[in-house]
């Protein structure tokens, strides 16, 4: 009968646990009432802790959950040959990354722990990875990552409620237990405090929980963790150690503390936050304080008893242990994380090379790594020699001698492009009379690698030892991964030696101009400059910076210079650089840059373009606008008193009057405009594509400014009362610039004799 019996219930058991699998095969969405019990439940399974959990697949196109009753031991990954396993590949999604076995979800009374099972991937907690075989509580609403595939747990019902009845003391162990075990095999600081914070607010039945620590340079209390504390955020709540506030207290004296409302008030323990009942306790290491931890309730008559005390005291005693033991770690990986930067400086060689551009400096960097990385007696660097062909060794003098390509080790290596190891050579270099012996280098194995660059080899780089059998494959992998580095530094440092070579030659051509000559890259940064440029730059310079300097690295606002200048042809442009006016002539050139020289063409006394210079470019706009048609204006403007001025104080107040009066008439005009020096006292500005309205309103608006300033030479100063004769050219009549200009000298010299109007325009007959 019994055997009838055990026959039944084992076929019972066997069909449920068929129709459970068949449940999670087939239910694409499961209520939140129908819970499958796992693992597959027998009949004695009653008294087994339950946690009713539903996880909800999340980032996919149709949501899905499915709902666990979970009473021991289950796992999460891609297996449904045992019991236990939750097939995850049952879900229409592209699950990656899940392992074979990926999670383990365990529940206590008053826990349910989840584990990661070393899985390949690994698990995120609320976007923090797990440390594997480490169990961590999990709460309602938290997400886990496992690899690719995101879930949402929802706990739907725990073991009593999830309540935890501080009187019985198997729940209070059970906690710390789980402390303990997140303390010894946890590193995570931040994973650890927050199990810490979990269980705190669970046992001392709070509703916010905080953790402060002590900053001992900012010298201020500083919020590490909390829960329940809605909008405050990590690292903002900071308190100062003078206030008088109870965590200060707590953090001084080491002793925990109670609050409680009085007078009907709340106490505030963090700015903003309030409560009816606030218990302090404090993170202690022997006699140092670390930190405050801080629980609170906000329900009325809920004081905080001698056993809440007592439990958050311990509870601040595992954090200072946690604290403590990531300082810890963290000092030890920066100790690992040093020999790691060690590691990588081999693998940096690339970007050691690449900061030099010359062949010495090329093997300095790689005579250094060499005997970082190997002990070794020497290292060899042959170039090829492309006049004879030959293998040269670098630097001279050397030890070593010159190869043919194709003979002996160092020639075969450049004859084959491949890598020779020699385990056991006798003799490997050539007595010489002009070496000492001691200097004679004897060695009994080598590495030898070619220094190739785009299929070309370039030479031949070798290490020596005096020990048989140094070196291994491993050596050769590695020296090659130096000469890979090493062709590209020498190939450059050829490249520039060449463009240093034909700079310096260049130099030498233009230094023997008297102009000032420059070539510009691209950017407008100066690449080569003669003499007479660098003496034209630093009188710049110094202008601009009140005190002497070289120019390099110094970038001229050349773009303005050379805008629209047609690179097909030589161009003419006048600039003004410091006091002096200059007529730049450029040229691009392929390959080389923009060429440009540079005449000054100033006038001594005003500063503007002299006479010859003047003359040449108002012909240019002469003849410009009668051939397209175009308008043209001249102006002349002169002070009306200046001759007696010069009467009375010298030629020298004059002179400095009409520089300053041609600063000032620099600022009225356009780029195109062009300014000179008619005749002794008077001044001309050629106005292109300008029709007389706009150049009355140029003249009305000179006058109209200057009448207002006065033009100070020394100790004299000067009213500026201007007069201005306005002429445009007559495309018919006007067949020279010369007329054109004679007819704007006729206006002015009306306007200085009328005594009532100062502009005056050129009528024809």
């Amino acid at each position: 009968m019994n055997n009838i019996y055990t026959m039944i219930s084992s076929a019972l058991v066997n069909e449920k646990k068929t129709a459970q699998k068949k449940l999670l095969n087939n239910k694409q969405l499961v209520s939140s009432e129908q819970f499958v019990s796992v693992p597959y439940a027998t009949i004695e399974d009653t008294n087994l802790p339950a946690w009713q959990v539903r996880f909800e697949l999340l980032k996919t196109d149709n949501p899905v959950d499915f709902c666990l009753e979970i009473k021991a031991d289950t796992i999460l990954g891609v297996e449904d040959t045992e019991d236990g396993v939750i097939n995850l590949l049952q879900y229409n999604n592209k699950i990656l990354g899940v392992s074979r076995r990926h999670l383990k979800l365990s529940p206590t009374e008053t826990d349910l722990l989840i584990t990661d099972l070393a899985s390949t991937n690994g698990t995120r907690k609320n976007g923090r990875f797990m440390q594997p075989n480490t169990p961590y509580s999990i709460c309602n609403g938290d997400i886990l990552e496992l690899g690719d595939l995101i879930l949402s747990a929802n706990i739907v019902k725990a073991p009593h409620g999830r309540s935890v009845v501080t009187d019985d003391p198997r729940n209070i162990v059970n906690a710390f237990t789980h402390i303990s075990t997140a303390l010894i095999s946890n590193l995570s600081t931040d994973d650890v405090l927050d199990r810490i914070l979990e269980i705190a607010t669970n046992l001392c039945r709070a509703d916010e929980i905080a953790l402060f620590l002590w900053d001992e340079q900012a010298h201020e209390l500083s919020l590490r963790a909390e829960r329940g504390m809605s909008g405050v955020k990590m690292g903002l709540g900071k308190v100062r150690l003078e206030k008088a506030l109870p965590v200060c207290e707590v953090l001084r004296t080491g002793e925990p503390l109670r609050s409680k409302i009085t007078n009907g008030q709340k106490h505030e323990f963090v700015t903003g936050h309030h409560a009816d009942a606030v218990l302090y306790a404090p993170i202690t290491v022997g006699e140092v304080s670390l930190g405050v931890l801080i629980a609170a309730r906000r329900t009325k008559a809920m004081d905080f008893t001698q056993e809440d005390e007592r439990i958050l005291c311990t509870m601040g005693k595992f954090a200072a242990v946690a604290i403590q033991d990531s300082r810890k770690y963290e000092a030890s990986n920066l100790t690992l994380q040093s020999k790691i930067d060690e590691l990588s400086t081999y693998n940096n060689i690339s970007k050691a090379l690449s900061k030099t551009n010359n062949l010495t400096g090329i093997y300095n960097v790689l005579r250094n790594q060499v005997r970082e990385r190997w002990k070794v007696e020497n290292i060899g660097l042959w170039l090829i020699e492309e006049a004879t062909n030959n293998l040269v060794p670098f630097p001279k003098p050397s030890f070593h001698k010159t190869y043919a390509i194709g003979h002996e080790l160092i020639g075969e290596v450049a004859s084959r492009a491949e890598p020779i190891l020699a385990t056991d050579i006798k003799l490997f270099s050539e007595p010489t009379k002009t070496l000492e012996p001691t200097l004679q280098l004897l060695a009994r194995s080598a590495a030898c690698v070619p220094i190739i660059e785009n299929n070309n080899v370039l030479g031949v780089l070798a290490v020596f030892s005096t020990n048989e059998n140094e070196f291994d494959e491993e050596d050769i992998n590695l020296l090659q991964v130096f000469s890979q580095a090493a062709a590209a530094a020498i190939r450059n440092a050829w490249l520039f030696e060449q463009v240093d070579n034909q700079r310096a030659t260049i130099l030498a051509a233009v230094n023997m101009l008297p102009h000032p000559m420059m070539i510009v890259d691209q950017e407008g940064k100066i690449i080569v400059s003669n003499k007479a440029a660098d003496v034209m730059l630093n009188e710049l310079h110094s202008s601009q910076n009140g005190k002497e300097g070289t120019h390099g690295g110094f970038v001229m606002p050349l773009t303005t210079l050379m805008s629209g200048l047609s690179e097909s042809k030589w161009c003419t442009k006048e600039i003004i650089v410091g006091n002096k006016v200059y007529i730049a002539t450029l040229e691009y050139a392929s390959m080389i840059g923009t060429i440009i020289l540079m005449q000054d063409v100033t006038d001594p006394v005003t500063g503007t373009s002299n006479h010859r210079n003047f003359h040449d470019l108002a012909e240019q706009a002469f003849q410009q606008s009668k051939r397209y048609t175009k308008p043209l204006a001249a102006l002349i403007i002169g002070l009306d008193d200046l001759r007696r001025v010069i009467n009375e104080e010298g030629h020298a107040i004059g002179n400095q009057i009409l520089k300053g009066l041609a600063s000032e008439l620099r600022s009225f005009l356009r780029t195109p405009d062009i300014l000179g020096r008619y005749q002794e006292n008077e001044f001309i500005v050629i106005l292109p594509e300008t029709n007389l309205e706009s150049a009355k309103v140029v003249a009305e608006r000179i006058v109209r400014l200057m009448s207002k300033k006065n033009i100070i030479a020394e100790n004299y100063k000067m009213v500026s009362k201007l007069s201005i004769g306005i002429a445009v050219l007559d495309l018919e009549k006007d067949d020279s610039v010369d007329i054109f200009m004679g007819k704007a000298y006729g206006a002015f010299t009306l306007a200085k004799n009328d005594s009532k109007c100062q502009i005056k325009i050129h009528k024809d007959a």
